[in-house]
């Protein structure tokens, strides 16, 4: 019976379609791990090798055969995410009224406008389960973020957790979720496409506004008012420029009076009990740490509607502190101390030496219409600290912060009245003209023009292009700071530029010690061929293609750079390879900071959040996009920079050829107004602060690595509230 082929045909058959029953379910299921390579190593079973195991094996060919209904695909969830809403939705096709097996899977605009139309049956069904999962939960409350209704987002909120914690800072959880989604998720293609007319994305928009409007509008006499704001909001942005202020206006615009309010009874069917927004915790230093939390999360992106609610909050504890004569207010510590100061918790390393609370992060991200509410409002003081970042930031930011603390008063005159007896109590300096004047003096001590160097001092090219035998010095614009890494401090780069939030480019960065060298050499292309050598990577138009609904192609590093149409350099949108690092490059990355890093003196190197390896032809590169604070590491080639800050920022899914093409090249009226340009050369380091709008070009081949790194405030000190 061992040897009869019938019997093994059986078996074998049974195998495979144990396999199949897992592994073929990527279709309905593509939240979940496929163990289908796990069952072939584990009965020998290969597309290659259809032979089964010896019979002396058969407890391991019966584990084979039960492992389905041993181990269901649905116990390894990937993380619930905006970015994984739409597979995870698709994964219960029970909620949908039409449905998407036969839409195209290249169609991705109509199968994700599908998707998006029955969003609201979608929601009905959710909200109408008798007992759901908290996983039906997550996706109803994903749901209603995806449709603007931020106010049915949080009732779900209170569902999942204890109502009596849902909090504000709940509520801009949400808003930073809606922020994203419009500017790079399903949101920014649908209702800003280049096809905004297309039917398809009426009907989108039609239903964002709708939702938008519900969790706005708090009596139905408003309606009307209220989605026509929002509808002129929708159409004033235009499609591939998106910019950070103009999504975090439409997300206020959704919030509505939400951000007023301080408390509401919500009702159905689960739980029907009061919760309030800003609840007035008993203890003065928890009140007071929450509240921080909530403002610097507030202050970074630009939620104005959210600064005043907080704020009044903070005066309404019965033991706030309106300011005396030598103390500050209690408004004065929330928008200058970081949230662990209100915990308790004794300040060290860079939060103790550099790190900057809301006042600040508001001021250096330029967003003045904060400053102006904590400043003149709120009758906040001026710290000197702050004032001087302001004084040496980029001209954008300085000349929309520095107006507002002109007319402010400084911290120094509220401690001490006599050290400001000579200025009428006002700030640093009485005007703009005398600020701007001491911000001349300031930058004629200060070398920030990028130095010459001759082409082969920065041409080493690694075997990447032909050599360069020129020696004509040449010259590349830089409109941010650009410093020798021998002429800059760990200190000064952490201080002035990272958490100041401020960019930089330092030169010959990557050549300053014996580990950078080596990894240097590593990039060169013999070297990086043969590490990368048969490594399935992918190249798209723009990095990261899917958020954004665009295609991307499997190849090598060694076929890319054969391919004949990618060396053609002169066409309008080649292909750029920008892919989360392979293991054996990240590796060696993480352990070799920069000489303007010192691990052992700021945690800033430990906080990597994720490795990025780039190679790219000329006239490959990046759109406009921001993201956490990031390092831009050149190995070879020569990278033209466009940067702006928060409040001047956009996202935008054009290939950087094209959009160079139209706004930098093209010289598009006032599009460059705000915004810095410079080269990065082969060696350099570029420093990209956080929340900053950014596009690449290269304009030669170009190959490195880029690093991202956590958020710099911790806003969740894990501290409880005390009993009394």
């Amino acid at each position: 019976m061992g040897g009869s082929r019938e019997t093994k045909k059986r078996v074998q058959e049974s195998i495979q379609e144990s396999i199949k029953r897992i592994g073929g379910q990527s279709q309905k299921q593509p939240h979940t791990i496929q163990p289908k390579r796990w069952l072939e190593s584990i009965c020998f079973i290969s597309p290659h090798n259809n032979k089964i195991m010896p019979w002396k094996w058969l407890p391991f060919i019966f584990l084979c055969w039960a492992a389905p209904f041993l181990v269901s695909s649905k116990s390894i969830p990937i993380p619930r995410k905006d970015d994984n809403f739409i597979p995870l939705l698709r994964s219960h096709s029970e909620y949908f009224t039409v449905s998407l097996q036969n839409h195209s899977t290249t169609n991705h605009r109509q199968t994700l406008a599908n998707i998006y139309h029955q969003l609201p049956s979608i929601i009905n069904r959710l909200a109408s389960t008798a007992t759901p999962t908290d996983l039906e939960l997550w996706l109803l409350e994903a749901a209603y973020i995806h449709t603007g209704n931020l106010k049915a987002a949080l009732e779900i909120t209170s569902n999942r957790i204890q109502p009596e914690v849902v909090t504000a800072a709940h509520l801009i959880d949400h808003s930073n979720r809606l922020l994203r989604l419009i500017q790079g998720n399903i949101l920014q293609y649908l209702l800003f496409g280049p096809d905004r007319d297309h039917p398809q994305s009426l009907q989108a928009r039609a239903i964002f506004i709708n939702g938008c409007t519900l969790s706005s509008s708090s009596s139905p006499s408003t309606i009307s008012s209220t989605k026509l704001k929002i509808t002129n909001t929708l159409e004033s942005i235009a499609p591939d420029r998106i910019h950070l202020s103009s999504a975090s206006a439409l997300t206020c615009q959704c919030l509505g009076d939400l951000a007023t309010l301080t408390s509401w009874k919500h009702q159905n069917k689960l739980k029907s009990q009061p919760f309030n927004l800003f609840p007035i915790w008993r203890s003065k230093r928890y009140h007071e740490l929450e509240l921080s939390k909530m403002l610097w999360r507030a202050s970074s992106v630009g939620l104005t509607c959210m600064i005043v609610p907080i704020l009044n909050s903070a005066v309404s504890h019965p033991k706030s502190s309106s300011g005396k004569s030598g103390a500050l207010s209690t408004v004065d510590h929330l928008v200058q101390r970081l949230p662990l100061e209100f915990a308790g918790v004794p300040l060290k390393g860079d939060e103790k030496n550099y790190k900057l609370g809301a006042l600040g992060t508001a001021a250096v991200y330029g967003w003045s219409s904060i400053v102006q509410l904590m400043v003149s409002n709120f009758q906040c003081c001026v710290p000197s600290d702050i004032f001087n970042v302001v004084l040496h930031h980029v001209d954008s930011v300085f000349e929309a912060i520095m107006p507002i603390f002109v007319q402010g008063v400084p911290c120094k005159c509220v401690l001490d009245h006599q050290a400001c007896s000579g200025s009428s109590g006002r700030a640093m300096v009485t005007s703009m003209k005398e600020a701007k004047q001491r911000r001349r003096q300031e930058a004629m001590k200060r070398t920030n023009n990028c130095p010459a160097m001759t082409t082969n001092d920065w041409t080493q090219n690694g075997g990447w292009q032909p050599e360069e035998s020129s020696t004509e010095v040449v010259h590349h614009r830089c409109d941010i700071d650009s410093v020798h890494v021998n002429d800059i401090s760990a200190e000064t780069f952490l201080k002035d530029y990272v958490y100041s939030n401020k960019p930089i480019v330092i030169r010959g960065a990557l050549r300053s010690t014996k580990p950078q060298e080596d990894i240097h050499a590593m990039f060169g292309k013999e070297n990086l061929m043969q590490l990368l050598k048969g490594k399935k990577i992918h190249k798209s138009l723009i990095p990261y293609p899917k958020l954004f609904l665009k295609r991307e192609r499997t190849t090598t590093l060694k076929k890319y750079f054969e391919s004949s149409s990618i060396n053609d350099g002169n066409q309008s949108t080649p292909d750029y390879i920008f892919v989360p690092c392979p293991a054996v490059l990240r590796h060696k990355i993480s352990n070799v900071p920069p000489k303007v890093i010192d691990p052992l003196k700021s945690e800033l190197w430990s906080g990597q959040s994720l490795c990025e390896f780039y190679a790219g032809q000329t006239n490959t590169g990046s759109p406009p996009h921001w993201h956490v604070l990031a390092m831009n590491f050149l190995m070879y080639g020569t990278k033209k920079w466009i940067l702006a800050p928060p409040h001047l920022g956009f996202h935008s899914r054009t290939p950087a050829n094209e959009h160079w093409q139209k706004y930098i090249h093209g010289k598009v009226g006032k599009e460059r107004e705000g915004y810095l340009a410079c080269t990065q050369r082969a060696g350099d380091l570029m420093l990209i602060p956080r929340f900053w709008s950014h596009s690449t070009l290269n304009s030669a081949i170009s190959i490195g690595y880029a690093l991202e790194f956590a958020a710099t405030v911790p806003t969740t000190p894990t501290v409880k509230q005390p009993n009394k």
